[in-house]
């Protein structure tokens, strides 16, 4: 597989001169871009796979993923069903084609608005809403191969109105799909989870595409405790944790992420024997209350409620139930732009996505687990 970012021009200029003498695609022209893939296709093949029928989606919005037609031919996300995907955007007939071995969990992720948004095809998807677009789905189960989809993917990117598609190459010619990832705790000594798929990071874990992506590239901690990297570390001991412990473990580090960086989650006041004696709607009322009694400040507040020792006499706790109830409900978004320190407060998600030119999920993600967007935007829940 290649590997080496300076073949891909040339092969990529290859592919634009079959389009631009525009002939009939044939077998022989897949063939020839693949070659350095060591992936072939017959015509009897290829002109096979070309007389199936597509599954088509005319009228799509979140609900498709839970309609029979969606489920009985593509499943969940769990699902292993190989093929390719055409999205035709209405207004302008403009095209893009994809291909996955596991296409209902590739095509939940567009629908969601998980995947990062690069390239062409994926803004104009977030912008104009998937109201705007048709789909269609060839499905390759039957008589399947390896990489069967990777050839198919390649016939249509050789046809000139696949014209939302950057490259005229499929991405695994670059080995985009094969590079081994880890999840290490803090100081990398103990492995916690690992896929050769990213989306697996993504649909598995609910790490955010973007998020996942920054953290990878940059080093940075995820949740001020988790470190991502494609290198294997020898000296790590293996949890050998299951894929539902990992699940609960970051659901719980979530949500202590979100109490810890918020001023607005309920505190209860314990006396020694447990019992209830104060219940304060907000990190700011307990410590006007706390101010009472004696010098008090929120980092001692928090350090206090996370070491579960007294502070003035009281055990100190988040209100988790009424933190969880409050989950989806904000109240404010604050968006500060880090090199100019401007500041905006939105009503909801969607009013922040917008001015950001993004999704409310990806507004919410961000927020949630503190993290710059755009390497520009410092998001917070008010």
């Amino acid at each position: 597989m290649i590997k080496n970012i300076n073949f891909i021009k040339p092969i990529n200029k290859l592919a634009n001169e079959i389009i631009k003498n525009n002939n009939k695609i044939t077998s022989s022209d897949v063939n020839l871009i693949l070659k350095d893939l060591g992936l072939s296709i017959s015509q009897e093949k290829l002109d096979k796979i070309n007389q199936k029928e597509f599954i088509v989606f005319e009228e799509i919005d979140e609900n498709i993923i839970k309609t029979d037609k969606f489920k009985s031919n593509l499943g969940d996300n769990k699902n292993k069903i190989p093929g390719i995907y055409i999205w035709t955007h209405k207004e302008t007939g403009q095209k893009y084609v994809g291909s996955s071995t596991q296409l209902s969990r590739r095509l939940i992720g567009y629908i969601k608005g998980t995947h990062n948004e690069v390239g062409k095809f994926i803004p104009l998807l977030y912008k104009d809403g998937l109201k705007a677009f048709n789909l269609k789905v060839l499905i390759l189960k039957e008589d399947y191969e390896p990489n069967l989809e990777l050839l198919i993917e390649q016939y249509y990117l050789l046809q000139k109105e696949y014209n939302l598609n950057t490259l005229k190459i499929v991405n695994s010619i670059i080995g985009a799909r094969s590079k081994a990832l880890f999840m290490y705790n803090m100081d990398c000594t103990e492995l916690i989870y690992s896929s050769s798929i990213q989306e697996d990071f993504i649909f598995n874990l609910g790490i955010h595409h973007s998020i996942f992506s920054d953290c990878l590239l940059t080093g940075e901690l995820y949740l001020n405790k988790y470190k991502f990297t494609n290198e294997l570390i020898d000296k790590a001991k293996n949890k050998d944790m299951s894929l539902e412990e990992v699940k609960i473990m970051l659901d719980n580090d979530r949500l202590e992420f979100k109490l810890l960086n918020s001023s607005r989650n309920p505190i209860i006041l314990k006396d020694n024997e447990g019992n209830i004696v104060k219940i304060f709607d907000s990190v700011k009322d307990c410590l006007e209350y706390l101010n009472t009694i004696g010098p008090s400040n929120k980092t001692t507040l928090l350090r206090r409620i996370k070491s579960k020792t007294l502070y003035h006499g009281y055990i100190c706790e988040w209100n988790v139930d009424k933190v969880k109830s409050l989950k989806d409900k904000a109240i404010s978004v604050k968006v500060i732009d880090i090199i100019t320190n401007e500041e905006i407060i939105f009503s909801s998600y969607r009013q922040a996505a917008l001015h950001l030119s993004s999704t409310g999920q990806t507004i919410k993600q961000y927020a949630m687990e503190g993290k710059i967007f755009n390497k520009k935007y410092k998001i917070s829940i008010e």
